[in-house]
């Protein structure tokens, strides 16, 4: 059996699509959605049908569907752009274009572009479904359908009798699965639109989601860091459950369409996979903010149903339609975290602010946006700080339990301010607030190392990693730490593993350099340096003059070498002074060494604390007096 559509074939026996004599290669779940929609043309066809005829009336996702159609999109439009599958919100999907059978003489023809008179098919019907052909997919399970047809009217009988028990049992079975959940990961919402601008409004609901979520004490909510690692993975939702160790997976879709907004939420149990829940709502663009607001509170008490009213308050509280949609627009582009981005994220939110200027999480959100172009630049670094502690105050004045706000006070207090102490209450009341915060936690763990109180750092580390065990950054800032601590083996392992996710931390072969060194190891930590500078791109004239300093005075000629470089960089206002710092103690220069120390810490940054503690060639100088007393200040020890 062929199907013809367009300049389309389906061909049922040999499970392929061709486009004329181009032949499309499809998974099967793919193929076996097109075929029942190509049984139907112009037809609705729900999602249960779907369901049935696809997986057989196993449960599983809605985007598991929700993906095959995207897929039978896209591989169509690759060769003719017309939206032939529509989506009827509530309804299912309908393939409106006009389907023939045709025989196999007819698609060999079309196949070669040679001529062929079509046979008589005025009796062919409108729908195809009686003329269906069974694929080898689905022949398996015709037995078993009607097998499970008298099992279904037995049952039906059955309850007839036991109704009664039966509601008793759901209800209790429901308390028990309302208390279960203690752990989830919630999925990148899928934007199954034709619009790529409309993922700003899937991401903007995850983020939401997985924020209300958060702030739940005895619920561990894997980071979205860590679930966009699976996007668009070809696993199931219980394989990705058990690579990241939950018990519950939380999936959606939302489509944009003529003015609303239609999403869908389905809760599954990760060992059974069976579904737990789930939701459909369709609401007017307009109503954006109170949709996304009302979903997050249903989940929430859905998951956790005894909240206290304390943690049933949302973050987003009190906001219009317009400041939500600019502050989901700026957040999309923040968490890029590309610095062409930073400069619109920062102008959205200023108008945000501007038409609700009561909204604390736009305020938050904004000493974020400066707090992050404070380390793409040096020269404004200052400037940018003042902004965000000026922005900070002002989101903790209107909304003093705001977990971002708290945390980015921190920041403030760790790099601005260099007063670890303040720092570290910030960071312990942003994890008070929202136990799931990843920055807050890794960033109180940078601050515990950075003073040497390693036990805790690395405890911290492990207990966050499972939360976010997919984040590289946050694995090779555990492999730093370790690194600090002397435990060199476990840092390489960590830092690989960083590596492993296709990171691009130049640092990462900066640190595992300083590894050999202070091992012992010149030779091969000269090997990492030569990558780093690569990576850098301090090579695109050559490589030959690293080659022979390094040849002849080994870590003493890079640093010989490198230093030039980097005093040019400073008088370019492109580098911090505690990188210079370095190179001065690098040729055993003291003197020079301590001014520019003290110049990078005028320069309000952290990295004076982190070079200090992971590079060797600070060490020859820590009996120093007059630094070792800089540094006590800080309640830092080398």
């Amino acid at each position: 059996m062929v199907f013809q559509f367009g300049h389309f074939c389906l061909d049922v026996k040999s499970q392929a699509l061709y486009y004329k004599s181009e032949e499309i290669e499809l998974e099967p779940r793919v193929f076996e959605v097109l075929y029942l929609m190509l049984q139907r043309p112009n037809e609705v066809i729900t999602k249960d049908e779907f369901f049935e005829f696809v997986w057989e009336g196993k449960i599983v996702s809605d985007w598991a569907l929700s993906r095959a159609i995207k897929e039978v999109r896209k591989k169509l439009r690759e060769h003719q752009d017309l939206n032939w599958v529509k989506t009827l919100y509530g309804k299912g999907y309908l393939f409106a274009s006009d389907v023939k059978l045709i025989d196999q003489n007819a698609f060999n023809a079309l196949r070669t572009g040679q001529s062929y008179k079509t046979p008589n098919t005025k009796n062919q019907p409108k729908a195809i479904e009686n003329n269906r052909t069974e694929t080898p997919f689905s022949q398996a399970t015709s037995n078993y359908k009607r097998v499970a047809n008298k099992l279904l009217i037995a049952f039906l009988l059955l309850n007839l009798v036991l109704i009664p028990t039966y509601f008793i049992f759901i209800q209790e079975s429901n308390v028990v699965k309302k208390t279960t959940t203690q752990s989830i990961v919630v999925l990148p919402i899928s934007n199954i639109s034709d619009s790529e601008e409309m993922e700003y409004l899937a991401s903007g609901l995850t983020d939401v989601i997985i924020g209300r979520l958060a702030q739940q004490k005895d619920l561990r909510v894997i980071s979205k860091t860590s679930a966009l690692y699976y996007k668009n993975k070809q696993m199931s939702s219980s394989d990705i459950a058990e690579a990241l160790n939950v018990d519950t997976v939380l999936e959606g879709s939302i489509y944009p369409e003529k003015g609303r907004i239609n999403l869908s939420l389905r809760l599954i149990n990760a060992q059974s996979e069976d579904l737990i829940w789930s939701l459909d709502e369709s609401e007017p663009v307009q109503e954006i903010y109170s949709l996304f607001k009302n979903i997050a509170t249903k989940v929430a008490k859905r998951i956790v149903p005894n909240l206290s009213p304390e943690r049933q308050k949302l973050l987003y509280e009190k906001t219009n339609h317009e400041t939500f949609e600019l502050y989901l627009r700026a957040n999309y582009l923040l968490n890029s975290r590309r610095g062409k981005f930073l400069r619109d994220a920062e102008t959205l939110l200023l108008l945000a602010i501007e038409k609700d200027p009561y909204f604390a999480e736009a305020y938050a959100k904004l000493a974020t946006v400066y707090i992050v172009m404070s380390s793409y630049t040096t020269g404004k670094r200052i400037d940018w700080f003042k902004l965000a502690k000026e922005y900070t105050d002002d989101a903790l004045i209107l909304a003093p339990n705001s977990s971002i706000a708290w945390t980015n006070l921190g920041l403030i207090e760790l790099g601005y301010n260099y007063n670890l102490q303040e720092a570290k209450k910030a960071f312990d009341k942003a994890i008070s607030i929202n136990p799931n915060n990843i920055d807050a936690k890794q960033s109180l763990s940078e601050l515990l190392a950075i003073t040497s109180k390693y036990d805790q750092a690395l405890a911290l580390l492990e207990e966050t990693w499972r939360r976010d065990s997919m984040n590289p950054l946050l694995i090779a800032v555990w492999a730093s730490t370790l690194m600090m601590d002397k435990q060199f083996e476990k840092a390489i392992e960590k830092y690989e593993l960083a590596k492993s996710f296709g990171s691009q931390m130049i640092w990462i072969d900066r640190d595992i350099a300083y590894i050999h060194q202070w091992r012992g190891d010149d030779s091969l930590s000269l090997e990492f340096r030569y990558l780093e500078m690569k990576n850098i791109g301090y090579f695109k004239k050559g490589d030959q003059d690293f080659i022979k300093a390094t040849k002849q005075n080994g870590i003493l000629g890079f640093w010989q070498w490198r230093l030039p470089i980097l005093l040019n960089k400073w008088q370019e206002g492109r580098l911090h002074g505690c990188y210079i710092a370095e190179a001065y103690a690098g040729i055993k220069d003291y003197k020079k060494m301590l001014e520019w120390f003290n110049t990078g810490l005028e320069q309000k940054s952290e990295i004076c604390f982190q070079l200090v503690k992971r590079s060797p060639e600070f060490y020859r100088f820590k009996n120093e007096p007059e630094f070792k007393a800089l540094l006590s200040n800080y309640d830092i020890m080398l």
